[in-house]
């Protein structure tokens, strides 16, 4: 399965690639498009935008904002869209022993807050734990559904023997 923040990547580093003579126009056209009065002057860092062109850091909400906004493009978020939409998986699926393992956790937290109601705990926070173990289980359903689980975890067992 395709790594989705690497499509992201590359759609990015087109869009700077194709619309921009430089990185550093890139960067002032971006502090811009963010700054009150639409003039960063020379507020803006060239190298937070290199290092996303190299990949050493990830690139934000904010960045895809104005890059689109200034190129004039939705590319990037049509992409996102259409791996939606696919119905590609945004993960691998888990085995039948991680999906044991994290639902122990998410119970042994949910009754842990609970409990903690008895002593004054949080309402809130129980409620965010139980809904942790649902969602926990939701995945363990959907993975059983959809794809080899069992197939997964007798994979691992062979390589355990």
């Amino acid at each position: 399965m395709a790594d989705p923040r690497a499509n992201i990547h590359a759609l990015m580093r087109g869009l700077v690639a194709r619309y921009f003579p430089s990185q550093q126009s890139a960067a002032k056209e971006m502090a811009d498009f963010w700054h009150p009065t639409g003039n960063a002057g020379d507020d803006y860092d060239t190298a937070d935008l290199s290092r996303k062109m190299n990949g050493s850091r990830q690139w934000t909400v904010n960045d895809v904002i104005a890059l689109q906004s200034i190129a004039g493009s939705t590319r990037v978020t049509d992409a996102m869209a259409e791996g939606r939409k696919a119905g590609k998986p945004q993960r691998d699926p888990l085995t039948a022993l991680q999906h044991a393992r994290a639902l122990v956790h998410e119970n042994g937290e949910g009754v842990e807050a609970l409990m903690a109601l008895h002593d004054g705990g949080s309402r809130a926070d129980a409620r965010a734990e139980l809904v942790d173990i649902v969602e926990t289980a939701k995945r363990a359903i959907a993975d059983l559904d959809h794809s080899d689980m069992l197939a997964l975890r007798a994979s691992d067992q062979k390589g355990l023997n």
